[in-house]
């Protein structure tokens, strides 16, 4: 059921009657769904406009850094309370308690009391959404009776907001159990500089309770006692100056983590040790932790050291990421050592999930380095690993030792991150030309049990069908499961060109694997040609080949080329479908989750 902010607007009798009708039939657990019939032809249309164009879907802020399914929030905007709205209020505990709060002090003043005084109606939860609410409004937050009632508190990061939080904070909040700053409109341009955030000087003694914490553009803290009952820490946007132990202790104090965020935080810390070196400390154990997302920090070290640090038996998501505005011109040399700290055999033991990945998609195409694991039937990915090189940093030559090397280290290594045994489905984006035969081969002969291959990007591709299956008879036949091949374009008109000689190595390979007794269920071609009659060829002369070499159904699609000057507008017709329309079982053999 959609939630309805609740706040009030300033209309005549009729339209508030009209409305509060319908709000209580949401309150009664019905949906609300705004009609135009409901009004007669004689009603002024602005009054329709007035009570329903500010009913518009819009995403809770409490939902921005939330993977999963998000309920749909609807707001509307007011200026004051009227008499329908107080009197459904009188009647409604539930919303005395969950008080959203704008410009306007009335609904703060009307929810409040009545909340605090009846305790029976639930603790309180109090949402700040705009800058402009005048503060000293707020004092009565210091009123004991009113400051043991708070459960929750949120509000946009800024600084004048963040005076009164640390003065409020600074008392003791017996109940409080969630702390949000969110990033508000107005906070980038008050917090122009990162390293200037102020903090919240939380403690533990005045927030005892303290399960969720989020901020925003704000120091995170540093006490450890703090950290003990936190459930739920996002910390993003900030500087965490701390040294490395500290963060360690930090992170040893988080037993009952179960969800943890660090984005753009670490770049501060100091005395981060380099592999082998400092002092050694045992394995720090989460074990409620389930997700652990780290994105964005100015060196790769700090990845490296915190992760060879962490057990994570129950981790379920498991995502690091680094954007351009945490690159520095020699992180490319780096990132080998980055993730030598998930390599086996250590991640194997630590982050268990890691064994129930039968998907991996390895990308290293032009600006972009990532490998992300999921299962199979699943968009959300289990391991997310991911370095973006984005335009903003072109100074990085692309042709730089350290990121061909990156390249080769993450096709040949980071897929060992994945327990072979369960991986049945590839997915590779990449320059085929700029690898090395022994790269290719590495990677593909660590998962023998693999079903699907899709092979995408540019480059020589045939390479991968000699890798495959060897035309030498003597020679090993990898992959005798595998049933299901795609080779597609990749993107901004690169991709694939069909050729006599691609397709001559492409039915010698499946020849081969013929004879061994392994054909392919699903074969699918989308190759660029440099002209339709090309084309036309291309599939008359080797598509009915093809076609008795696989079981299945095979499909050769034509993707048109930025050179071409074809303008018949077909050029992306499938063509050569097979006959068999019956072959739904395969398909369902087949994995088809880009």
């Amino acid at each position: 059921m959609a939630q309805i902010a609740p706040f009030a607007f300033e209309a005549d009798e009729k339209v508030c009657k009209l409305y509060v009708e319908q709000l209580q039939d949401v309150v009664n657990g019905g949906d609300y769904m705004p009609m135009e019939t409901t009004f007669s032809e004689e009603d002024d249309p602005n009054i329709f406009d007035h009570v329903y164009s500010s009913l518009i879907p819009y995403q809770h802020y409490l939902d921005f850094f939330d993977d999963g399914p998000k309920p749909q929030v609807y707001w509307i905007w007011v200026t004051s309370t009227c008499r329908y709205w107080r009197d459904l209020i009188c009647g409604t505990p539930k919303l005395w308690c969950d008080i959203h709060v704008y410009r306007r002090p009335d609904w703060l003043k009307l929810c409040l009391p009545r909340a605090a005084t009846q305790p029976s109606a639930g603790l309180v939860k109090l949402h700040f959404h705009c800058p402009d609410f005048p503060l000293f409004e707020l004092n009565i937050l210091f009123h004991r009776q009113y400051a043991t009632s708070l459960q929750t508190i949120t509000f946009g990061a800024h600084p004048v907001w963040t005076t009164f939080f640390r003065k409020l904070l600074s008392t003791t909040l017996p109940n409080l159990t969630t702390l949000d700053a969110y990033p508000h409109l107005t906070s980038f341009s008050a917090f122009l500089d990162i390293n200037t955030t102020p903090d919240l000087a939380l403690s533990a003694d005045n927030a005892p309770r303290l399960d969720v914490l989020r901020l925003s553009l704000l120091g995170p803290p540093t006490s450890v006692d703090l950290f003990s009952r936190l459930r739920i820490l996002e910390l993003s946007e900030a500087s965490w100056r701390i040294p490395f132990n500290t963060l360690l202790d930090i992170l040893a104090a988080c037993s009952s983590l179960e969800r943890l965020r660090l984005d753009r935080v670490l770049a501060d810390v100091t005395d981060i040790p380099r592999p082998g070196e400092g002092l050694r400390r045992p394995v720090i154990t989460l074990p409620r932790l389930h997700t652990l997302v780290v994105t964005s920090p100015h060196t790769f070290r700090t990845y490296t050291q915190v992760l060879s640090h962490l057990g994570l038996p129950a981790v379920t998501v498991l995502r690091i990421a680094s954007i351009f505005e945490g690159v520095v011109e020699n992180g490319l040399s780096l990132l080998p050592e980055t993730f030598s700290a998930l390599l086996p055999p250590s991640s194997a033991s630590r982050i268990r999930s890691l064994a129930t990945i039968d998907t991996v998609e390895y990308i290293a195409y032009r600006d972009i380095y990532s490998l992300f694991g999921r299962t199979r039937f699943s968009s959300r990915n289990i391991l997310q690993l991911s370095f973006d090189r984005s335009e903003a940093n072109e100074h990085i030559p692309r042709d730089e030792p350290g990121w061909q090397g990156a390249t080769k280290t993450g096709l040949r290594d980071l897929v060992r991150l994945v327990p072979a045994n369960n991986l049945s489905n590839i997915q590779l984006h990449v320059d085929f030309t700029a690898l090395d035969r022994g790269d290719l081969e590495v990677a593909i002969r660590t998962f023998p049990r693999l079903a699907s291959l899709s092979l995408t990007g540019t480059g020589d591709v045939g390479r991968a069908w000699k890798i495959l299956t060897p035309t030498d008879e003597e020679a090993e036949m990898l992959c005798p499961g595998l049933a299901a091949v795609t080779i597609s374009d990749g993107v901004d008109g690169d991709g694939f060109y069909a050729s006599e000689e691609f397709f001559d190595v492409l039915l010698r390979s499946l020849e081969a694997r013929m004879a061994r007794g392994a054909r392919l269920r699903l074969l699918q071609l989308c190759l660029h040609h440099w002209t339709e009659d090309e084309y036309d060829t291309l599939q008359g002369k080797y598509l009915a080949r093809l076609k008795k070499l696989v079981v299945g159904r095979v499909e050769y699609e034509h993707v048109e080329s930025s050179d071409e000057d074809s303008g018949d507008g077909e050029s992306n017709e499938r063509m050569g479908e097979s006959d068999d329309e019956d072959d739904e079982e395969d398909e369902d053999e087949v994995d088809e989750d880009d």
